[in-house]
């Protein structure tokens, strides 16, 4: 029987815990809920703090899909989704803006080359090609300010209240 206990503790103890395994889908997860949170927070200062149907329901679900596939692949570019974010640094915020500005850039070059300039697309799309560009930036900025703090938040966490264990 402590022959079974004793494998059975070898094995567990070779084994990454199980928050571990999935790590990196949850960092990724992670993301896309700071995408989702950082347009809604953008829509919400460009209209005043209010939620209208015309952006709500019109524009933020077509343009989320658009930002999310952008951003994905932008960040990923910029290896953002390793690392242990207990240990963030100045080096990891420049990677965030400097990702986030390229997202934008890439999110504004495509916005007005597709939507605005073809005819078609336009007809097809109106209800987001009158969204307001001002949009653009204060995603790129909500962005950088909630991956930003969530690192952060992180790295407090373990510096403050884990340094007793």
């Amino acid at each position: 029987m402590s022959d079974s206990n004793t494998e059975h503790r070898t094995q567990n103890s070779t084994s990454p815990p199980t928050l571990l395994r999935f790590r990196r889908p949850l960092i990724i997860l992670a993301h896309i809920v700071i995408f989702a949170a950082s347009l809604m927070l953008s829509f919400l200062l460009a209209n005043n703090m209010q939620f209208k149907r015309s952006w709500l329901v019109e524009q933020y679900p077509l343009l989320l899909i658009f930002f999310i596939i952008i951003k994905l692949v932008v960040f990923a570019s910029f290896n953002q989704y390793r690392g242990w974010w207990r240990y963030v640094s100045i080096s990891d915020l420049t990677g965030i803006t400097g990702a986030s500005v390229l997202s934008t850039l890439i999110i504004v070059v495509l916005w007005y080359a597709v939507v605005l300039n073809v005819g078609p697309v336009r007809r097809h799309l109106q209800n987001i090609a009158d969204t307001a560009q001002g949009i653009f930036i204060l995603d790129m900025f909500a962005t950088v300010l909630l991956l930003a703090g969530l690192r952060m938040v992180i790295r407090l966490y373990y510096e403050e209240f884990r340094t007793a264990e």
